[in-house]
């Protein structure tokens, strides 16, 4: 179901940057310049308990309910990327024979990729949030500016 929300441009504008600065704040600053659709999973690499922190604080800062929100439809457990170690000698060939092929995908598209059942949690995503005062995706926001 869409919700629209009236909001003015400042205002939606003003959101983003906080928010932007925010996530900065508490993780780190982006290589790249962040948009909407930057995710905390798959662009940043934020999984687990740091995911969970991140979001908690989010939610005291930006008075969100994540009461809905299923942690597990975008982040994994604290230590479940350990396993991963095991593919080690193959994630080094893999990373040869990408390095010779130039391929230039995200950093996180790897054969025994972590994220692959996980939706991202986009910047988008903690706008909507924040603005509508529950977890909600943007896609499920309709902004309809005055």
């Amino acid at each position: 179901m869409e919700t629209s929300i009236k909001i003015s441009f400042s205002e939606l504008k003003s959101t983003y940057l906080n928010i932007i600065e925010f996530t900065e704040t508490e993780y780190w600053e982006f290589d790249e310049l962040a948009t909407s659709k930057s995710s905390l999973n798959f662009d940043l690499g934020i999984d687990g308990d740091d995911a969970d922190e991140f979001l908690f604080k989010f939610s005291q800062k930006y008075n969100v309910d994540f009461k809905e929100f299923n942690f597990h439809n975008y982040f994994d457990n604290e230590g479940v990327g350990i396993t991963s170690l095991l593919f080690l000698p193959i994630f080094v060939i893999y990373l040869f024979l990408k390095f010779l092929a130039f391929a230039t995908k995200s950093k996180y598209d790897l054969p025994f990729n972590r994220f692959r059942n996980k939706k991202p949690l986009t910047i988008g995503d903690l706008v909507a949030s924040a603005l509508l005062g529950k977890f909600t995706e943007r896609n499920n926001i309709n902004f309809i500016i005055n």
